[in-house]
């Protein structure tokens, strides 16, 4: 009880903080499969950071809550680099929860690139409720640093059981790096140990760079950017040393306005 309380508590503070905001949404029922909700899904790329010539990346997030109860949820911040941070936070039944700045005001990190993992739990425990019914959304956005106006990235959830989780290589395509965009290419690791991931970068124009190496820690994020050249559109394969649950992403930014998108990694096979 006083650990509900306290997370009910951090919501109301929540809600008095600027760029906080929340609403109302259609119940559902209570079943265990409804298309487009899940019990644990990720975000691979989220930050509070300073972005290149004038840009600051945040992430808005928006949390959904289907289910016809309160929801508690855990949030795990697993950051570029190998450390973490997670908060408890009860979403109520049929709400919608949207954050500015997410990293900055929920989690307490700046500065920071990390995935993170959002999952609906047993109130008081780190164990996942299967009969959770969450969604969301992000966007990474930045004020325009040469005018008025914002430039963003859009990043749907990924559903726990999408993740690539073996040994197998994934491709990402519909990047683009020229003489107006550049590329980064991102690695999440939800396994329990450290691992490396050979990329390699398939280019439209000019010579393939040779295959580099990206060491990811246990549970971590790593992005980095790829080779300098003018490419034009290129694909991306990413291959993991060992097997376990991972995923990966590309994204292509403009080097003016900051504006981009992302494309996530994806088995060229279908799966069963």
């Amino acid at each position: 009880m006083l650990k509900r309380t306290a997370v009910i508590m951090l919501l109301a503070a929540l809600t008095a903080m600027a760029g906080f905001a929340q609403g109302r949404v259609d119940i559902q029922p209570e079943v265990f499969s409804t298309e487009g909700v899940r019990d644990a899904f990720l975000f691979p790329v989220t930050g509070s950071v300073e972005g290149a010539n004038g840009t600051r990346f945040r992430s808005e997030i928006t949390l959904v809550n289907f289910r016809a109860q309160d929801q508690e949820v855990l949030i795990e911040f697993l950051e570029q680099g190998g450390a973490a941070a997670s908060q408890h936070l009860t979403l109520e039944a049929g709400k919608f929860y949207s954050w500015d700045d997410f990293v900055a005001t929920v989690i307490g990190r700046t500065e920071r690139l990390g995935a993170l993992r959002v999952r609906g739990v047993y109130a008081g425990t780190t164990v996942t409720d299967p009969a959770a019914q969450l969604n969301g959304f992000s966007r990474i956005w930045t004020p325009q640093p040469n005018g008025p106006g914002t430039s963003s990235l859009s990043i749907s959830p990924i559903a726990e059981n999408d993740l690539t989780n073996g040994d197998m290589a994934a491709w990402i395509f519909g990047m683009r790096q020229d003489e107006q965009y550049r590329v980064n290419v991102g690695i999440v690791n939800l396994a329990n140990y450290e691992r490396n991931f050979t990329v390699d970068v398939r280019v439209s124009s000019g010579t393939d760079p040779a295959p580099f190496t990206i060491k990811v820690p246990a549970r971590a994020l790593e992005q980095v950017r790829i080779p300098e050249g003018t490419f034009r559109t290129i694909g991306i394969r990413v291959t993991p040393e060992l097997a376990g649950a991972w995923s990966a992403y590309g994204a292509s930014v403009d080097n003016q306005s900051g504006d981009g998108w992302v494309s996530k990694a994806q088995y060229p096979i279908r799966q069963p």
